[in-house]
Parts: C-alpha cells; sequence; structure tokens
C-alpha cells in the first residue's frame, strides 16, 4: 500500500514535472478539458520554447513545452532585456524603491547595464 499523499492533501507541493512534446498547444488543450487549472498559458519563450505550466485537481504542477528554436546565448540575452521591459510597462521599478530588486536582479541575471525605464 503506498503512503504518497498528493499535493492539496499537504497544503502545496514541493516539486512539478517539465515535459517536452511534440505540440505542446494540444496537450495543454486536453489538460484542460481534464480539468486542470491553467497558471501559466503557452507562450513562446525567450529562450526558444513553447512554454505553459498547469496545476492538475490533485495540485501537481506540470510545466509543459515544445521546443520551436535554438537561440544563441547572446540572442537570449537581448530577448530577455526585452521581455523583463514588457513584464514592467513604464519602468515602475526605476521609480519605486520597493520594486528595485527586480532591477537589480535582472541585471545580476542578464549581466550589463539596463535601459533607464524612467
Amino acid at each position: 500500500m503506498s503512503t504518497a499523499r498528493a499535493p492539496k492533501a499537504l497544503g502545496g507541493t514541493t516539486g512539478g514535472l517539465f515535459l517536452y512534446l511534440p505540440d505542446v498547444d494540444a496537450a495543454f488543450r486536453r489538460a484542460v478539458e481534464a480539468g486542470c487549472k491553467v497558471l501559466m498559458p503557452v507562450t513562446d519563450m525567450f529562450w526558444g520554447d513553447r512554454f505553459g505550466k498547469l496545476e492538475d485537481p490533485f495540485g501537481n504542477q506540470w510545466s509543459l513545452a515544445t521546443h520551436k528554436e535554438d537561440v544563441s546565448r547572446r540572442e537570449q540575452v537581448e530577448r530577455a532585456k526585452s521581455a523583463m521591459a514588457k513584464l514592467s510597462p513604464g519602468g515602475p521599478d526605476a521609480r519605486d524603491p520597493r520594486l528595485g530588486h527586480h532591477r537589480r536582479r535582472r541585471q545580476a541575471l542578464y549581466g550589463g547595464e539596463l535601459e533607464s525605464r524612467a
């Protein structure tokens, strides 16, 4: 007999599953139809994957992806900068000291000075 308990029974999950699939959109749609909750819709990501995240009815979190293109490190850095800028339109982190750690984190991750959006 198994002694395993579902994440919902434990109040959350400490892990997740990540699957690369031939067609992430079709798999994601089937999972939602089967009762999964969308945590992040399927999106083209800056590193070259099409990626989305779900939670099943038991509380397990699933990340699903299809690799679409190989992206050089240099191009990933440029795409990441653009993606991060879109997350904070108008640059609130440049004006709000409570959000400054996000800017410092991006600089540490992607190197160099990011343009000011003040």
